[in-house]
């Protein structure tokens, strides 16, 4: 599998990003409680994508929330 943008980033600043969560414990359990929150909400539309009879429109589906997600996250952080 060949590593992304944000794997080599991650990668890059393993120690960094272990430190941080260390350093504020807080925001580690609001990123926990989200990522639980987000597992949940993601199960319910895989059910709803394996519905959709086109196995390209459920893969354009997928690829459309994946895009989404990355596209809300970069508007809040990044902007």
């Amino acid at each position: 599998m060949v590593e992304g943008k944000t794997e080599k980033i991650v990668l890059a600043h393993a120690e960094e990003i272990i430190e941080i969560r260390k350093k504020y414990p807080a925001i580690s359990e609001q990123i926990e409680a989200f990522k639980k929150d987000m597992r949940c909400f993601s199960k319910e539309m895989f059910h709803e994508i394996k519905n959709i009879d086109s196995e390209n429109d459920q893969e354009l589906v997928r690829v459309l929330i994946i895009n989404d997600i990355h596209k809300l996250t970069d508007e809040i952080f990044l902007a």
